[in-house]
């Protein structure tokens, strides 16, 4: 599991997409053409960290629905299957994360 920490770096990036997605559509950063390829050239790098944060959120809560599934006998097979292949998934999803908190 990630870190609050690392969490809470990685919701400020979510954070500064929406508040650049928000920026792309003001007529008057449009209207600037420098200030429009400033801001369209940081918000498209911060793209792939959001996705990435997106795809692990995924992978915990369906982690979490099937560790809620074994409960049910009828689906506890399935979701004890399921878990075999979701499980070795979250470290490296954890570690793919870091890698975008790393100084470039």
């Amino acid at each position: 599991m990630l870190s609050p920490e690392v969490l809470k770096k990685l919701e400020a990036i979510e954070q500064r997409l929406e508040e650049l997605t928000h920026l792309l559509s003001d007529p008057e950063v449009a209207a600037n053409g420098d200030r429009f390829r400033k801001v369209a050239k940081e918000r498209a790098g911060l793209e792939p960290t959001v996705a990435a944060l997106h795809a692990y959120r995924k992978l915990v809560r369906d982690v979490a629905d099937n560790e809620a599934l074994q409960e049910d006998a009828d689906l506890r097979d399935m979701a004890r299957e399921e878990l075999a292949q979701l499980r070795p998934q979250l470290e490296p999803a954890e570690e793919h994360l870091k890698t975008f908190l790393v100084p470039r």
